[in-house]
This record gives structure tokens, sequence and C-alpha cells, in this order.
């Protein structure tokens, strides 16, 4: 089996010792590979050179006194000899240089080749600068890194105080009283500020009527006069009559005066009143329903004829002649009571729908007073009659959120301190509505929960600065803190910030 031996240069690289592999016909070939060699850096470089010898069909051996070249060769698998301890030993025929590159004479030692060990030397200069670039890139993040933590630490510190505060339990059950006279708190008489909201309505209801009798009856009903003449005032006496377009005439009840009309920026403005009337004759055909204009048949051929006149804008009924409806006095009292109910409720709801937002209401804090009840007999064509209710309703009402002001103060006699509110429950009994008086009285029933009432901006200017302990140190000394957690950011800062913005305080 021929053997050769080929001598490697310090600096030469993997590619250009199986260059001089492919140049040589010898199927063992020993590389004396100096100290201090390049393949010395990398194991896996001798991995390369066994996997390059066995595509080649070559057997390689090692031989160096460099003991990092050795351990590198056999723990690729390549056999790797010393020559100080292996005398006698011959396994090569010839010890030869490395081959030069193809087409080049044989013979010359690698080391003469000028261009195969300019470019082993510029192939390992590389592989230096490119040692140095990493180094510096990594002392380049590094410094990075020490500026961003000295940035963050002069910059962005900040501290979150998280605060539980001590709760107080308290109880107040007594009576105190609800002025409209009362403008503010007066809480050493238990008086809080209220008011009186009111509205007024009137209302008319239909009821059928259950009896029937023969009955001739004049129609009834309302008509508004109008004054478009002059600003004077005009006289009609009773019984004056008034003429529908149909011919049908209408008498009022009464005397009355009608207003003058108003000069208004030069404009003369038609006056009115209203008053009750009857029809002249019996009969259903004077029921109506509404008539747009009637005359007044005693001033014809006057100025007056068309600047008097009269409108029908409610129903005339009751007008009969033969068998008709009438209310018995069941019917008649059903009536009243059933107006009676639909006004409070309209009053009611009429009052509701006007109320303010903020103000409690209760149940007991009204007055519901019916003014007039009037029930007119006269049924309509369908045997109805009707029944006008008129009343007003009041109602007491205050703010809840003085009621917790008024606790407030009282809280603060006994414990000495400013309390707020935390939880509470508020009952209301005895409720007792003098309107006459313009006051309520009623018995509050409080169980709350109070906290003492912290001012966080002198807070947060008490604890800025600080350092850990001494914060510590000044919660402790806080009679109305029960527990508090504090954090830092970054996690190395020790102490408070300066700034109160970065002073992040939350209340449990």
């Amino acid at each position: 089996m021929e053997g050769e031996k080929i001598g490697i240069n310090r600096t030469d690289e993997v590619q250009d010792i199986v260059n001089a592999l492919e140049a040589t016909k010898a199927d063992v070939i020993t590389l004396v590979v100096p100290r201090h060699s390049v393949l010395g850096e990398e194991k896996a470089y001798f991995k390369e050179l066994r996997e390059a010898g066995s595509a080649l069909g070559k057997e390689l051996i090692i031989e160096s006194i460099d003991d990092r070249v050795l351990s590198f060769a056999e723990k690729a698998g390549l056999r790797a000899e010393n020559p100080l301890f292996a005398e006698g030993r011959r396994i090569v025929a010839d010890v030869i240089v490395a081959p030069p590159r193809r087409g080049e004479a044989r013979g010359k030692n690698i080391e003469s080749n000028k261009k195969f060990s300019f470019f082993m030397r510029n192939q390992s200069t590389r592989k230096h600068e490119d040692k140095r670039k990493i180094y510096f890139v990594g002392g380049g993040v590094f410094v990075i890194g020490i500026l961003a933590l000295l940035l963050m630490t002069l910059f962005l510190p900040k501290a979150t105080i998280a605060l539980s505060m001590r709760e107080f339990p308290w109880v107040y059950n007594d009576s105190i009283t609800v002025s409209i006279d009362k403008a503010v708190i007066d809480a050493e008489n238990a008086i809080i500020p209220g008011v009186i909201f009111s509205e007024s309505k009137n209302i008319t209801e239909l009821f059928p009527a259950s009896n029937r009798k023969f009955m001739e009856r004049k129609a009834t009903g309302k008509i508004t006069i109008y004054n478009a003449y002059n600003t004077e005032p005009q006289v009609l006496v009773k019984t004056t009559r008034f003429e529908t377009p149909e011919g049908k005439i209408y008498r009022i009840d009464n005397r009355v005066i009608v207003p003058g009309a108003r000069m208004i920026n030069g404009s003369l403005v038609p006056s009115s009143i209203e008053t009750s009337i009857i029809a002249d004759q019996v009969g259903r055909e004077y029921n109506a329903n509404f008539v747009p204009h009637l005359t007044i048949p005693g001033f014809q051929g006057s100025d007056k004829f068309e600047k008097f006149y009269g409108k029908i804008e409610n129903p005339v009924i009751g007008g009969a002649r033969g068998e008709v409806s009438y209310p018995t006095d069941a019917d008649l009292k059903h009536a009243r009571e059933e107006v009676t109910k639909k006004l409070e409720d309209v009053l009611r709801a009429a009052l509701v729908i006007s109320l303010p937002d903020g103000f409690k209401i209760l149940d007991k804090a009204q007055s519901v007073e019916i003014q007039n009840i009037t029930v007119r007999q006269e049924t309509d064509e369908q045997g109805n009659f009707s029944a006008t209710a008129s009343g007003k309703i009041s109602l007491f009402g205050f703010k809840e959120k003085d009621i917790e002001d008024l606790m407030t103060s009282l809280s603060k006699k006994t414990l000495g301190f400013d309390p707020e509110h935390r939880s509470f429950v508020i009952q209301y009994t005895d409720v007792a509505p003098r309107f006459t008086k313009n006051t309520m009285s009623l018995k509050v029933k409080y169980e709350g929960s109070l906290v003492k009432a912290l001012d966080v901006d002198q807070f947060v200017d008490a604890i800025k600065g600080k350092k850990e302990g001494d914060l510590r140190a000044f919660l402790l000394s806080f009679s109305g803190i029960d527990n508090a957690s504090v954090s830092f950011t970054p996690f190395w800062i020790k102490k408070i910030p300066k700034n109160p913005q970065k002073i992040n305080i939350t209340i449990d």
C-alpha cells in the first residue's frame, strides 16, 4: 500500500489540505501538523478531514507534537501519533511536502507556493476580523444596557402604594326634620333642606247611566265669547241669544262682561270669556260637539255684529224629547269615587314625570287634595253622563346626599376625625309631612362603615423622597390605615420619587 507524508503549514486550512489530498495518488497519507496550527482551533476541522479522506478513499494519519491537535484528531476518529514516541516505526514510504494545486508541477512544498500561502493567510485574517467584530458588537450591547439601566434609574422610577383603610362601624337611630326653609344642613338640630313639589290637574270621565225615563230636556254646555270690536268691555245680559249657521238658538245662563280687546304693536287682538249656555228648545237636535262660529242676533245691523261672536269647543249635550237614559244615585256615587281615583293617579304620574333627578320621595310624604267634583246628569247620545274633578298633589322631597352629609357631621363628633362613607344602609320610618308648616319629620336608622378621610395630595407630599424603611414607619404611624403595600419600578429602586406624578396611590 503506497503511503505519503504531507507537511502542513500553521495557516493552512481544511480546504487547502483537501486540495493536497486530491493531488496525491497515495492511499495512506500522514499529515504532519505543526504546533499552533489553525487546525488546532476547532475539533470540527478534523471531522471534515476524516470525511474528505473517506470520500477520496484515503487513510489519514495525523502526526503532531501538539497535544491539542492529537486530541481533536482522535475524537474525530483519526489515527494520531506523536513522532517523539514512535521511533523505528515506519508507516509511509517517503516524506514529501504537500503537493501543489492541480495543473502545477508536483514536488514543491506548500510553503513555496506563495499564492497558496497568501490564500490561507487571508482566510485566517478574515476569521480573526470576524471575532473582533463580535467582541465589538457585544461590548456595544453591554454599554447600551448599562446606559439603559442608568436612564431607567434616573428618569423612570415609580412607586405604587396600595392602601387598605381601617373601617369604623357607626349607627344612628333617631328622628330628623326636613324643612323647605333651610338652605343648608343644620347638624346641631338634625335638620336638612327639603323641597315641596306640587301639581294641579282636572279630568273629565264618562259613565253609563243605568236608568231610563220619558223626558223633555234642553241641551246645555259652554260657549266662548270673543270681542274683536274695540278695547272697551261689553256687557251681555242673561239669556242673550247666540245663533248657529243652521239657525239654532242658544242662550247664556248669566250676565257676562266680555273684556275689551288688546292693542299689541298696533294690532287689535281679540279677548274672550267662557260662560254657560242652554238650548232655546228641547230635543236632541240641539246636542252639538263643535260649532266654530255663532253670531249675536241682537247686534245685527250694527258694526258689532261681525266683531262679537261665539264658539262652542266642547260638547253641548242633554237635549232630549222622549225616553232617555239618566243616572241613579248609585251611578252618581260611583262616578264621584272613580273620577277621584283616576285624578289621584293622574296627579301622581304627572308629578313623577316632572320631578328633577337626585331627590328622595317617600311613599307617605305626599298629600292629595281633591278641590272640586262636578257631575252632569245629562246624558249624551250613547246614554253616558260626565263627571269632572280637579285637584292638587304635593310631595315632600329631599336629597339623600344631605342625609349622608348629616351622618358624616354627627359621626365626626363621635369618632374624632373626618370620616368617609364606605358602605351603609338607611331605613326611613314614622314619616309625617306637615305641608302647612313646610316641614316633615321622619325617623332615620343609619348603619354604616366609615373610614378616615385621606387627602391624597397631602399624603403624597408627605411621603415623596422617603426611603422604603422611612415610608413603612410613616404608614404604621397613620391611624386610619389598616394595611399597606409598596412596589417600585424599576424593582431595584428603594426610594419614593420626589415627583408626585411618579407616585400612584390606590385605596381599597
